[in-house]
This record gives structure tokens, C-alpha cells and sequence, in this order.
């Protein structure tokens, strides 16, 4: 069952990756999206984004009807901006917020690419050496999760797809094979409208990232 008529618009964020991205949904017709693809301008752009976007659409903040946020896994910095941005804006304006699985809205966006009864793979970059990786099936027009979310490192992926009729990944050495792919504050959206009833709340003061791999500082030696 889509989200409740009365949480539209959905004002959607997406900071897991280099990706500064900002959307509001009001139907899956009628979409404003303000973004930046750059690296480390999540914590000065943000806000400015969110600006643009809400008067491109001629709306103020108070009349959005709920925020959805991506809220993992991805950049340990990227998500904690996201989410505490979210966060202020949800208590200031008096409302709900629906946090998305950055891979579930991923695969979301490939639903245009793949066909009924196909499987396929979003392999998302952690760092050099490893990657976010899970399954999915699109079953009468549907995407579903066909596995659990995993880290594994890149030399692992070959033998993780098995009966994958696709991949789907932002990793900068892209194989020819696979077809590029970035997370996107569009689909943050349209996953909350498809399956937000299930996880919107107003209980946000102890909603975290899921950063699903723990954060190790880099020293320089």
C-alpha cells in the first residue's frame, strides 16, 4: 500500500555518497530534484539545496508532508549530515520521517532496466578494496530483496553472482559489464511512497544511520 495521502509531499535526502541530493515528491509524475555531484560539499551545500528546491516547487517547509533521509550504508560522514539535517527540519516543522535503505532505494532505480522474474546485484563502493553488495528480484513489476546486505571485498563479487542477470554499482573502475548506477534522492522518494507506511515515525530521537561497517579513522604512518 503506497504512503498516506496525507504525507506528501515527501521532501527526500540523499548524502550516502559523493552525491548531494535533494528531492520533493508529490507523484511518481511530479518530482522537483535540486542535486550537486561533487565530493565534501554535503555540509555547505545541503541546506542550500533544500533552499533551491522548495522554491523551484513554490512550497515552504511547512507544507511538506513528511522527510525521507537514506540512511545507509555509506559514507560515515555523508549519512551523519543527512540524518542530523533531516532530524532539524522534522522537529522545527512537525514532522515525520521515513528512513530509506540506501541499497533498497538504489535498486529501486534500476527497476527500469531489468525484467519480471529477473535477479540482480547492487554492488556499492565502501573503499577501495570492498563493497556493499545484495540481491534483488523484481517479481510483477516489484523489487524485492534476494539476500541479506553484505561487505565484501572486490575479488569476492564475481563469485557472489550466481544467477545474477545484472549488476549495478558506482564503482569508479566500472566493469564493462555492469551498468552504472548512483544513489539518488528520486528514488529515496519513490521507496518511501512504495513502502513508507512501514517504517515513517515521529520517534526519531534515537533513529541512527545504519552504517552496517564500523568506522575506522585513517592514520597517516
Amino acid at each position: 500500500m503506497n504512503l498516506d495521502k496525507k504525507y506528501l509531499p515527501i521532501l527526500a535526502i540523499e548524502t550516502s555518497g559523493e552525491n548531494c541530493s535533494t528531492s520533493l515528491f508529490f507523484s511518481m509524475n511530479e518530482i522537483f530534484s535540486v542535486e550537486i555531484l561533487k565530493k565534501h560539499v554535503h555540509s555547505q551545500k545541503l541546506l542550500n539545496c533544500i533552499d533551491s528546491l522548495l522554491n523551484l516547487a513554490e512550497i515552504s517547509i511547512k507544507e511538506i508532508g513528511s522527510l525521507a533521509i537514506s540512511n545507509g550504508p555509506g559514507s560515515f560522514t555523508g549519512l551523519r549530515i543527512g540524518l542530523t539535517t533531516v532530524k532539524g527540519l522534522a522537529l522545527g516543522a512537525e514532522k515525520s520521517i521515513i528512513p530509506v535503505p540506501t541499497l533498497g532505494a538504489m535498486a529501486l532505480s534500476a527497476v527500469d532496466f531489468v525484467n519480471d522474474d529477473d535477479t540482480f546485484a547492487i554492488a556499492s563502493q565502501v573503499n577501495r578494496d570492498e563493497l556493499y553488495f545484495q540481491k534483488f528480484l523484481k517479481k510483477n513489476h516489484t523489487i524485492l530483496e534476494d539476500g541479506n546486505l553484505e561487505v565484501i571485498s572486490k575479488s569476492e563479487l564475481g563469485g557472489k553472482l550466481k544467477r545474477c542477470n545484472y549488476v549495478f554499482s558506482d564503482m569508479k573502475e566500472l566493469n564493462s559489464s555492469y551498468i552504472q548506477i548512483k544513489p539518488n534522492a528520486e528514488y529515496v522518494a519513490k521507496w518511501s511512497y512504495i513502502n513508507g507506511n512501514n517504517v515513517i515515525t515521529n520517534e526519531y530521537d534515537y533513529l541512527e544511520p545504519n552504517y552496517y561497517k564500523n568506522f575506522v579513522a585513517k592514520v597517516k604512518q
